[in-house]
């Protein structure tokens, strides 16, 4: 116990930034007209198992480019 009282300073910026992250990959997700792979739902899934990595994955592989393909602008 007394361990994870000294750990927890550590800890709680890491447990926020994960928080934020997910949240910030999520709401993105949900905004997006497309995704890589077509499913938003595969998508929501890793952003919110794969902690700390999957709102990574999702933010630079996941996101398709809408300006490349919009001809609506």
């Amino acid at each position: 116990m007394d361990r994870l009282l000294e750990l927890l300073p550590l800890l709680i910026p890491l447990i926020l930034i994960q928080i934020g992250l997910a949240v910030y990959a999520l709401i993105v997700l949900h905004r997006a007209k497309r995704v890589r792979g077509d499913s938003k739902l595969l998508w929501a899934l890793v952003i919110i198992f794969i902690n700390l990595f999957g709102p990574v994955i999702f933010l630079f592989l996941g996101r398709l480019d809408d300006a490349t393909g919009s001809e609506d602008e």
